[in-house]
């Protein structure tokens, strides 16, 4: 079944005020951009949704955890931001970085394989990791936060 015709049915049962706060498609410039910036194929549930919506306004909650589905141009802002930072140097940055499941995940500050897809305007994402820890060709999903002291 169309990963985006599920997603649009569960967020009209549970949230339908926020059905909306969605963005029109995006389009395939956008999404090929993204696949060129982290540089691989994206999973086909990913091009599914955004062929059919391209994220949600920004609005004081959103719909997965309260977290906003990003557009492509905020996952191309967020993308670009961090190869800056990559590119700066990540001394120091690193270090305050930590994993409940560090043999999972690599642990960085910043990665141009992340794949951010829900935000919550301050930094905090959940996404897809396409630079995964362990030696499999696959890629995992998983929360990326600055740590908060």
């Amino acid at each position: 079944m169309n990963e985006w015709i599920v997603l649009r049915e569960k967020i009209e049962s549970k949230f339908p005020a926020l059905i909306d706060v969605i963005n029109n498609e995006s389009n395939v410039e956008s999404l090929n951009k993204i696949a060129d910036l982290v540089g691989n194929t994206l999973p086909q549930s990913f091009v599914s949704i955004y062929a059919n919506c391209n994220g949600q306004f920004r609005t004081k909650a959103g719909f997965v955890f309260g977290l906003s589905l990003l557009s492509t141009e905020k996952i191309i802002h967020e993308l670009n931001v961090w190869r800056e930072i990559i590119d700066q140097g990540l001394e120091g940055l690193n270090e305050s970085c930590s994993s409940l499941t560090p043999s999972a995940i690599k642990i960085e500050y910043a990665n141009t394989k992340w794949l951010p897809l829900l935000g919550d305007g301050g930094g905090n994402f959940i996404g897809v990791d396409f630079d995964p820890n362990y030696d499999r060709n696959e890629r995992s999903n998983y929360q990326f936060w600055p740590r908060r002291r």
